[in-house]
């Protein structure tokens, strides 16, 4: 782990530094606070275009503060931001089903699930049971109908779209 010093004496970068501290957990509060629309349509690099108060509404736990400790540093409002916004700079970057892998998925396509495991350590999958429902009046948005073994029917949308993949990208 980078401590506090290391950082201030630039021996790793803003990213590397405030990475260290993000969990499961930190990405998933970011996600359902912002949703995950609102992080991909950012334009600033920096999330600066996202209101200052939403992230200040994210809550992201007590193990990012246990983390800083062990490194030397403090949970500040500042630091709870930059944790937040490189979360968010992670799911943004990262592959997942998107509108137009969605509209292209043929029926049956098999789909993995990026964190979730089968007792085997394989990942969990879902197949493609219909066709994507788009809208002319929210573009951007998706409902794609998936089943999975069973007997468990959802939709893949572009907000949990990030947690699903096709079997070559997960």
């Amino acid at each position: 782990m980078f401590t506090r010093k290391d950082y201030l004496n630039e021996c790793c970068t803003h990213q590397q530094y405030y990475s260290q501290f993000i969990s499961d957990y930190t990405r998933h509060a970011v996600r359902e606070t912002l949703g995950i629309a609102r992080i991909k349509s950012s334009t600033d690099p920096h999330f600066n275009d996202i209101p200052l108060h939403l992230w200040d509404l994210i809550p992201i736990g007590y193990r990012p503060a246990q983390l800083m400790k062990q490194v030397g540093d403090t949970m500040t409002a500042a630091g709870k931001i930059c944790i937040c916004k490189e979360a968010a700079r992670q799911l943004r970057d990262t592959g997942g089903i998107t509108l137009q892998i969605a509209t292209q998925a043929g029926y049956r396509q098999e789909l993995h699930h990026k964190t979730l495991k089968n007792t085997d350590g394989t990942p969990k999958k879902c197949r493609v049971n219909g066709r994507c429902k788009t809208w002319k009046t929210r573009p951007g948005k998706f409902r794609l109908p998936v089943k999975q073994y069973p007997n468990t029917y959802f939709y893949i949308t572009e907000d949990n779209g990030d947690d699903w993949g096709l079997p070559e990208t997960v």
